[in-house]
């Protein structure tokens, strides 16, 4: 039953060693590594301005180095920037407070397949275990990027996914909201959390 473990645990670290985060003393604090490569990709930007959002509640806590979301860009991207954003959480939903942030070239998203990728963020903020924050994804211009959703079955219990999107108003929609409907989505975003 150990040696089981210990695969398991293997390779749910295997990502991080072809992205480049495994520092020292770096580790996935919370999680939900579940991709539905079968499903329709959600698109990020474009005319509909559409932005992602994913509300995660922090485990052991530590220092943020960046996160792996599954998204990327294809070869029509353009050159406007990926913005990657922590968010504080207000009322469950995601918030207006911006704790850190990048931006990144639709080339660094390089991951095969919209695997995931790894996004470093600086800064230095610290998290503490119980805390909820968003991971925010949006870009102001261009189009031809997008992001995968979990399967429907993936049920993420520290928190849920979100999207906002015109020509509705602004505000944050709960993907929950299609929830048994012909539009139903996972309710949540494939990301890992990295902090040291």
């Amino acid at each position: 039953m150990k040696r089981l473990h210990l695969v398991l645990a293997c390779c749910a670290l295997l990502p991080l060693s072809f992205a480049n985060a495994q520092g020292l003393g770096n580790f996935v604090d919370a999680a939900n590594y579940s991709i539905d490569f079968a499903a329709n990709n959600l698109g990020i930007g474009g005319s509909s301005e559409q932005k992602l959002a994913q509300t995660v509640t922090v485990e052991a806590g530590g220092t943020l180095e960046g996160v792996f979301l599954a998204m990327g860009c294809g070869t029509a991207a353009g050159a406007g920037k990926m913005h990657v954003e922590i968010h504080d959480v207000a009322a469950g939903m995601p918030g207006t407070t911006v704790l850190a942030q990048r931006a990144v070239a639709p080339g660094e998203l390089d991951a095969p397949d919209m695997r995931f990728t790894y996004v470093k963020i600086p800064g230095g903020l610290v998290l503490a275990a119980g805390e909820q924050v968003a991971i925010v994804v949006y870009r102001p211009k261009g189009d031809d990027c997008a992001m995968h959703q979990s399967v429907i079955t993936s049920d993420y219990a520290g928190g849920h996914g979100f999207f906002d999107a015109r020509p509705n108003p602004p505000g944050w929609v709960p993907f929950s909201e299609f929830a048994g409907t012909s539009a139903a989505t996972s309710d949540d975003l494939p990301f890992q959390l990295v902090l040291s």
